[in-house]
């Protein structure tokens, strides 16, 4: 009968422990799902301002990829006068009469 009371309490006693691991454990598991919550919330804070920034960068992008474009044709363009400008100054000096060899030895100062 001794021995049965002592296991009893030991094992009353055993519960009371568990039970105080049980609230630490419980306390433990809050404290780690509240700083969880926290993480998160500031993760996907960084998140949205990365975001906000790439699609900035974007924009800025798209904008640089416009003036680019538009530089670009200006040079095409440019470069379509200049051509043009080159081909009928060689037609004209093709059209032009050419002086016969008379007129060449007249206008030379020998």
């Amino acid at each position: 009968m001794y021995v049965a009371c002592a296991k009893i309490i030991s094992l009353e006693a055993d519960v009371a422990n568990l039970k105080k691991s049980e609230a630490a454990f419980k306390e433990k598991y809050e404290e780690a799902k509240s700083h969880r919550e926290r993480v998160e919330v500031e993760l996907n804070a960084q998140i949205l301002s990365k975001d906000r920034d790439l699609a900035g960068k974007d924009v800025e992008i798209a904008k640089l990829k416009r003036r680019l474009r538009k530089a670009q044709e200006g040079q095409d363009a440019e470069k379509q006068k200049v051509e043009s400008f080159e081909i009928l100054t060689l037609r004209w000096r093709r059209s032009r009469p050419r002086p016969s060899r008379r007129h060449r030895r007249l206008a030379s100062p020998l």
